[in-house]
């Protein structure tokens, strides 16, 4: 699996119970994916919306058009996925105009560290790498992932330490 750029400026993400909900969603089609189509796991906003909210009870119009607020949940997935070590399941996410991600995926990828020249392509790389590592049913890479992000902080750590000194 390729790597990405852990630069360790964001905190340990946790979801709220909204965004577990989009987390489980997303993760299940990654999940039941075929790596030889990856795009076949892709979701409109409005279809996880109704997925996630099927009679629009949420306290904001978050699943709902315009989709308000949306955008930073999946931002929240995201960042929890990155945090862990794992590809930004929210790549899973398309408009329906196009089906790809709306322009603020590759933007938020560029924050969390990742080199962005040419966001399609971009997109469609985060895209195969999440449904390769949600599909492999292979748990030692859910470890593997949660490990290297402790190994990283550790030597982030430890690299402050000795440059205090």
């Amino acid at each position: 699996m390729p790597s990405s750029s852990h630069s360790g400026r964001h905190p340990l993400t946790q979801l709220t119970p909204d965004e577990r909900l989009i987390w489980r969603q997303l993760r299940n089609r990654a999940r039941d994916a075929s790596t030889t189509q990856p795009e076949a796991a892709c979701i409109h906003y409005r279809d996880l919306g109704l997925l996630v909210d099927p009679d629009g009870r949420w306290h904001y119009p978050m699943s709902r058009p315009p989709f308000r607020g949306f955008n930073d949940a999946l931002g929240h997935v995201s960042q929890y996925e990155h945090g862990r070590g794992r590809p930004l399941l929210s790549s899973l996410v398309t408009t329906m105009d196009d089906g790809q991600p709306g322009k603020g995926f590759a933007l938020f990828a560029v924050s969390l560290g990742f080199e962005v020249v040419d966001p399609e392509p971009f997109w469609r790389r985060e895209l195969t790498r999440t449904v390769a590592f949600w599909s492999s049913m292979d748990d030692t890479l859910l470890l593997d992932a949660a490990v290297d992000r402790v190994l990283s902080a550790v030597d982030g750590l430890s690299d402050m330490l000795r440059n205090r000194g």
